[in-house]
């Protein structure tokens, strides 16, 4: 799941076509939004590798954004009444997004920096990952990994874009392998999917198909995967939206759509005073755990054995990430390790 595992993925699907151009926002400080937008655990394929890149800044930042108490300091439920049903909250987080002011160019990055949970033997341990993802998918992008807190280590690598159908390796040491490649071929895979839907029901169709991801952007019908129904559709469409709204950049009616459509499936349920991975409170909708796939559907036709919720601040409807990942900040700029001011 997610953008660096779907793009990791690209190498062993050399007859997907490439999706097409990434989303931009700062989600920091206790400042109220001035729009918003979680995420999967995308990162876990990287964790041999030791440190040895430096990240440099450079330029300046083109847009960014910040919601509420994004640190690691948890904010606390607060006394506001709880909503009614999973589709007012999903429909009113819709009603409050702004418009975003800027559409990234090809050659930028989408910055991202979470806390997302990750597994460690019967546990889990928090870390904070930063990820510059190249707009279109053609220039090389970094990757940096270390605790949620303190002043541990942080691991620092390359994340190659594909050229010519030709994944760069990374050795040991995080760095690009001159004139090396991966056997197997790849596709470029963007931060900006510029031909989204933004009608509700047209982004319900696809956010419904198991397959949304295995090339561009569409219909279920263009992209050749099969419209599930019930259970089935209800968690491949949250577990697509949790996708979307961590990895990628969705202008506002694009965002708005994504909220609209989901508030249209039945079977959504509550789940106040929830706390994501960097403490801060909110409140989670999203399948059930009776949400159960089909009995003996296949993996191209049913969800897998995740049930996405998505994590809002219940005052400003902002939204925070789900119960593995936390989004932090997240913003466009012109190069890789480039950090917004």
């Amino acid at each position: 799941m997610g953008l660096l595992s779907r793009w990791r993925d690209a190498q062993v699907s050399p007859s997907a076509a490439p999706p097409a151009a990434v989303r931009v926002r700062v989600l920091s400080g206790g400042t109220a939004p001035t729009r918003r937008r979680a995420r999967t655990p995308r990162l876990a394929w990287s964790l041999g590798l030791s440190a040895g890149l430096a990240v440099v800044a450079v330029g300046g930042v083109v847009w960014a954004q910040a919601t509420p108490g994004s640190g690691t300091t948890a904010t606390g439920p607060t006394s506001a009444q709880p909503p009614t049903s999973g589709a007012q909250v999903l429909r009113e987080a819709a009603l409050a997004l702004p418009q975003s002011p800027v559409v990234p160019r090809p050659g930028q990055f989408l910055y991202t920096q979470d806390v997302s949970s990750q597994a460690l033997g019967a546990g889990s341990v928090a870390q904070r990952h930063q990820v510059w993802a190249s707009v279109d998918g053609s220039r090389d992008g970094v990757i940096t990994i270390g605790p949620a807190t303190g002043d541990g280590q942080t691991q620092t690598f390359a994340k190659p874009a594909c050229r010519d159908g030709r994944m760069p390796e990374v050795g040991t040491n995080g760095r690009i392998i001159a004139g090396k490649y991966e056997s197997l071929a790849c596709h470029p895979v963007p931060a900006f999917l510029a031909s989204l839907p933004t009608d509700p029901a047209a982004m319900l169709s696809w956010l419904s198909n198991p397959k949304a991801f295995a090339g561009e952007p569409g219909s279920a019908t263009a992209t050749g995967g099969k419209q599930p129904a019930g259970a089935d559709q209800l968690v491949v469409a949250f577990n697509n939206a949790s996708d979307l709204l961590s990895d990628y950049y969705l202008t506002a009616p694009m965002e708005s759509a994504v909220f609209n459509a989901l508030a249209q499936l039945p079977g959504i349920t509550v789940q106040d005073n929830v706390t994501d991975p960097s403490g801060r409170h909110g409140i989670a909708v999203g399948p059930s755990a009776s949400s159960t796939p089909t009995p003996g559907a296949t993996p191209t036709t049913a969800p897998q054995a995740k049930f996405t919720q998505l994590i809002f601040d219940r005052n400003s409807h902002a939204f925070l990430g789900t119960p593995m990942f936390a989004m932090v900040r997240q913003a466009i700029v012109d190069n890789a390790g480039q950090l917004p001011s």
